[in-house]
């Protein structure tokens, strides 16, 4: 099973009485969870329980074990994450009609295993989210980050940040059911807004976030290079309106609201507030703090010797603002701040998702990694690892099979909290594969953060994979072959890219005829699947294979 536990003895038999939890509350959310996970198998809280529940004297988070005997199952935890992992392990142990018996103890790796949804460049239907959480607490998952803001739009209906764009947002009751949906399966939300940069639609929005610029012809210079993207530009001044003034009282007044407005929808322990990429000068994405009346201000005030520095400073004044609202800020790290610890509160959690230097295609040195991350620790931030090379879903030469399989987020001596995956862009059409593609890298991505050890991609793991996929154990054939790679294609990308030959689509295709939408949680998935392996037996023609090879991933194509 998918993530794979540390210890199991597995028996003869399996337990295929009636499911029924004691009348509990803990019972009847462990009755909700399965309902989710098992939507073919009947499941009630009442009298004449064949489910125990038990207390663990636990020593880790999350932690549970697992008694499962041909007339009677316990499950034994101690707290409401190791209930919900122990119900996620007894939904994986179904196959044929029966639980399979097993004695299971288990904990995980790593305290922080998150999953981050992009939202803000693509609206992502309600029901595609809520199978993307049931899926979640299958994997083990324990945070969902939503990333609710971004130059293209601010998708959380609010009463501070108006909508310019007039972008199909969701309302703050339709959020709030969301939060309540996660936290029934032990899943936590970090919202995310955006400070200071990526910030086109908040300035849309409030223009008076924006800097009093003193020397517009060096502003319009700026953003006159050949890749600007005029998306980014006031249409009136032609100056970027890519990052937000950092020296005016009023921008912390506006955000001192949305961080109110947000805390009051998603009432959990973090927020996360953006931060990264100061600037991009090659597309005209740049910040006017040096060429603004009141940065200078500002500046001069604190002593600040550079932009840099009003960049901490910003958050050094956002901080108290978020504690104020009982809330803990994440930011992405900087990489202009990677050189010495960066001088902000050491309350804020880093989200380290690149380092100082690096190749988008080849990814980075991971000794210069190490050394960064180590440094951050010892400086006294709590950080994870959401390194784009390894956890980031929208091009091929990110996260693959063979590099998250040999990756973890760190190694003991370092200590991190966990680690994320990302899914930028989920809502944009551009990015259809997301559908078929994502549920897989999640499932990957959960294995590593639960269970440090390595393993072998093989056709047993290709199965368990699939299943943690769908929610769907016993599938027989396996469904994958002779498909081993699943995260690819992706037609657009930059990257290199694998092609399945189009002669594999059909048996796999048939190895899912058995499988009906009405009894796995993955129905939106499942359809996804299938209609990506009949474009595959479409698109390709069928003379035709990668440079002349004979079998699956031998052949590479640009992408």
């Amino acid at each position: 099973m998918i993530p794979r536990v540390k210890q199991q003895n597995a028996s003869e038999g399996s337990f295929r009485l009636p499911l029924v939890f004691p009348r509990t509350e803990d019972g009847s959310a462990a009755v909700f969870m399965l309902s989710h996970l098992l939507p073919a198998v009947a499941v009630e809280a009442g009298e004449g329980a064949t489910v125990t529940l038990a207390s663990l004297a636990a020593t880790e988070r999350g932690e549970y074990a697992l008694a499962v005997t041909p007339t009677a199952i316990t499950l034994s935890y101690g707290d409401f994450e190791g209930l919900r992992n122990a119900v996620s392990t007894l939904a994986s142990l179904y196959a044929e009609g029966g639980f399979a018996a097993v004695e299971i103890r288990d904990l995980p790796s790593y305290p922080f295993r998150s999953v981050m949804l992009d939202l803000a460049r693509g609206y992502v239907e309600l029901p595609v989210l809520r199978e993307h959480i049931v899926r979640m607490a299958f994997l083990k998952y324990n945070y969902l980050h939503l990333h609710l803001m971004d130059n293209q739009s601010y998708v959380m209906e609010s009463a501070v940040v108006p909508n310019p764009g007039q972008h199909r947002q969701y309302t703050r009751g339709e959020l709030r059911e969301l939060w309540e949906f996660c936290r029934a399966f032990a899943i936590e939300v970090i919202p995310e807004i955006e400070f200071p940069t990526h910030a086109t639609n908040l300035l849309r929005a409030i223009p008076e976030l924006s800097c009093d610029v003193i020397d517009m012809e060096k502003a319009r210079a700026i953003a006159s290079v050949p890749r600007v993207s005029h998306a980014l530009l006031d249409e009136e001044r032609g100056i970027s309106q890519w990052a937000i003034c950092l020296g005016q009282e009023r921008t912390y007044e506006i955000y001192d609201r949305i961080i109110a407005e947000v805390a009051e929808v998603f009432p959990g322990e973090y927020i996360h507030v953006g931060g990264d990429e100061i600037a991009y000068p090659h597309m005209g994405a740049v910040p006017h703090w040096d060429n603004c009346r009141a940065c200078r201000a500002r500046m001069a005030e604190k002593g600040l010797s550079d932009t840099l520095a009003l960049y901490h400073d910003g958050f050094c004044r956002l901080q108290p603002l978020v504690a104020r609202h009982g809330k803990r800020m994440i930011k992405w790290n900087e990489q202009e701040e990677l050189a010495s610890p960066p001088p902000i509160p050491r309350e804020i959690v880093i989200a380290y998702w690149k380092p100082s230097v690096c190749d988008w295609k080849t990814g980075t040195d991971p000794a210069l990694v190490r050394a960064e991350l180590k440094m951050l620790r010892e400086a006294g931030f709590d950080v994870f690892n959401a390194h784009y090379y390894y956890g980031y879903h929208d091009e091929n030469q990110y996260m693959t099979i063979e590099k998250i399989n040999a990756w973890t987020p760190d190694d003991a001596a370092i200590g991190l909290m966990g680690g994320e995956t990302c899914a930028w862009e989920l809502g944009n059409p551009r990015y259809a594969y997301y559908a078929h593609r994502l549920p897989f890298g999640i499932a990957l991505f959960a294995d590593r953060l639960w269970n440090r050890d390595s393993v072998p991609y093989d056709d047993g793991y290709r199965a368990d994979l699939f299943a943690a996929a769908l929610g769907q154990n016993g599938l027989g054939a396996l469904p994958l072959a002779p498909l081993p790679a699943v995260l690819c294609p992706v037609p657009h990308s930059k990257g290199e890219c694998i092609l399945p030959l189009p002669e594999h689509a059909p048996a796999a295709l048939a190895a899912l005829e058995g499988v009906r939408a009405e009894e796995v949680f993955g129905r939106l998935f499942l359809a996804a699947y299938r209609d990506y392996l009949s474009s595959l037996i479409d698109t390709f023609p069928k003379t035709e294979t990668a440079k002349g090879t004979a079998g699956f991933g031998e052949g590479v194509i640009a992408g």
